[in-house]
């Protein structure tokens, strides 16, 4: 279940040894990752960062979205 919001975990403060394994969780979303990026407030590792990020950029050039964007679970329109 963790593995499916590791990209939006990063966000948080303070994980220390857990942000290297949110990070490697977070490589199949690499859309997502893309669009949270500027809101991580560290990289544990760089390499691995920059490669979901050099996967990600030509898809979002090409105008793949994130499917999630989409969803509207857990928002109520009046």
């Amino acid at each position: 279940m963790i593995k499916a919001y590791s990209q939006r975990l990063l966000m948080l403060h303070d994980l220390d040894e857990d942000r290297r394994r949110l990070e490697r969780a977070a490589k199949p979303y690499a859309m997502e990752v893309l669009r949270f990026y500027g809101l991580y407030p560290e990289i544990a590792d760089d390499e691995l960062m920059r490669t979901i990020l050099v996967e990600a950029r030509p898809r979002a050039s090409m105008g793949e979205n994130d499917n999630r964007l989409e969803r509207r679970d857990g928002v109520l329109y009046l």
